[in-house]
C-alpha cells in the first residue's frame, strides 16, 4: 500500500513534455515536469526513474520546484504504447519513501492501462 501526496500524468510528444496534464493531489505546478532531471531519463531511456531521498541527491536538490513543492521522494515512469513515450506517469511524496516490489509492479500496471486509455481516445491502433 502506498499513498502518494502528489501525482501528475503528463503527454509527450517527439520525447517532449507536452502541455497536456492530469493532476491529483496535492501538486501546484506542473509545468516542472519538462525540466526535471528524472523525467527527461525516464523518457530518453525508457524505464522507471525514481528517487526516494531527494535531499541525498544533488541533482535533484538544484531543481527548485523539490523545495517549492516540499517533493522529499520522485518516481516517473513512462507510459508506453509500442515502443514509443506517449506520456509520463508521475508520483510525488512529501516524505522520503522506498517502495517495494509489488507497489513497482502495481505503478507499472497503472501506466500500462494509462497507454491504453490514450490510445483509445486518440483513436490510435
Amino acid at each position: 500500500n502506498f499513498s502518494a501526496n502528489g501525482c501528475i500524468i503528463q503527454l509527450v510528444e517527439g520525447d517532449m513534455v507536452s502541455g497536456s496534464t492530469g493532476v491529483f493531489g496535492k501538486v501546484t505546478n506542473t509545468a516542472w515536469l519538462a525540466d526535471d532531471p528524472l523525467t527527461k531519463v525516464a523518457i530518453a531511456n525508457r524505464c522507471l526513474q525514481f528517487c526516494g531521498d531527494v535531499a541525498a541527491n544533488p541533482d535533484l536538490t538544484a531543481v527548485n520546484v523539490y523545495q517549492t513543492e516540499n517533493i522529499q521522494a520522485h518516481l516517473v515512469t513512462p507510459i508506453l504504447y509500442r515502443g514509443s513515450v506517449l506520456g509520463v506517469l508521475s508520483l510525488q511524496w512529501q516524505q522520503t519513501y522506498e517502495p517495494d516490489q509489488a507497489t513497482l509492479d502495481v505503478i507499472h500496471l497503472c501506466a500500462q492501462q494509462s497507454a491504453l486509455a490514450i490510445v483509445c481516445a486518440r483513436g490510435v491502433t
